[in-house]
């Protein structure tokens, strides 16, 4: 076994829907978002309704496919 000091993994998933109903005041963020070409970030507060609703709809095991980067990383 060894021990790394810092080590730092991008996961990126891929969940889909199809005939969902969701709020309109989401609909609406979601849609300026696609429009802005902008990711929903939940530290940056820029679409707070379409943020809460993705962090309480969507969750890894939901996913089709997934990938992961390895930062370079300190022993």
């Amino acid at each position: 076994m060894r021990t790394v000091k810092r080590l730092s993994i991008e996961v990126t998933y891929t969940v889909e829907f199809a005939e969902i109903d969701i709020p309109d005041n989401v609909y609406e963020q979601l849609l300026q978002a696609v429009k802005n070409d902008d990711k929903i970030d939940p530290s940056m507060l820029n679409y707070p309704e379409a943020s809460n609703w993705v962090a309480d709809n969507i969750r890894e095991r939901d996913c089709m496919e997934w990938s992961a980067e390895i930062e370079p990383f300190q022993e």
